[in-house]
């Protein structure tokens, strides 16, 4: 009982002697300037809110040379800094013999207020098949482009240039069997909308 008092009362001293620094601060605020830092404040939280995460897209070329039907969602926000992770999936019936299944996840960054620089990389798996064989390969894939995209509704912009480093395939595709290599260097073009 005696020990929680003493808690207590250590607790409440360091409390005020924690706040008593600031309550001299406030004092220097002017009265009239302190509605404006309450309404910055109240903006910054707005702004927070009605900032719109998910975008859905469809880029021609891009990580998987054809087309890829994806969706992106802002799991960070600090200024001009931002970070997504971004998921996709392509399908291509009969190309060459084979139906291609494609499904990619990707990490970016980008910077900027609605005209962003953007870097990214991530993973892909291919799979091809027909009645008689069926290939799968895996592939490390990287992005670095613009990126339009504003904090509200709307537009969603993508360009830029999407290597792929290969990393395994089946021996029937590969020209160098179990040793990563650069495959491929698009040029991926994205349009969607955020929201």
């Amino acid at each position: 009982m005696i020990k929680n008092r003493c808690n207590l009362i250590l607790l409440f001293f360091l409390f005020f002697h924690v706040l008593s620094p600031f309550s001299g601060i406030a004092q220097l605020v002017k009265k009239d300037t302190i509605p404006d830092a309450v309404e910055n404040d109240t903006l910054k939280k707005r702004e927070n809110e009605e900032l719109n995460k998910n975008t859905i897209f469809l880029e021609l070329s891009g990580n998987f040379n054809h087309y890829n039907i994806g969706y992106d969602r802002m799991f960070w926000s600090k200024d001009i800094h931002k970070l997504s992770i971004a998921t996709g999936v392509s399908y291509l019936p009969g190309l060459s013999g084979y139906n291609n299944l494609h499904i990619s996840t990707q990490v970016n960054y980008f910077a900027g207020t609605k005209h962003n620089l953007e870097f990214g990389f991530g993973y892909a798996y291919g799979q091809a098949k027909n009645k008689q064989e069926f290939h799968n390969y895996h592939l490390l894939v990287f992005r670095t482009g613009y990126r339009h995209q504003k904090h509200e509704k709307g537009l969603f912009i993508r360009v830029g240039l999407t290597p792929f480093i290969v990393l395994s395939e089946s021996l029937y595709f590969s020209a160098f069997p179990n040793i990563p290599y650069l495959d491929w260097i698009d040029i991926g073009f994205a349009l969607g909308w955020t929201f």
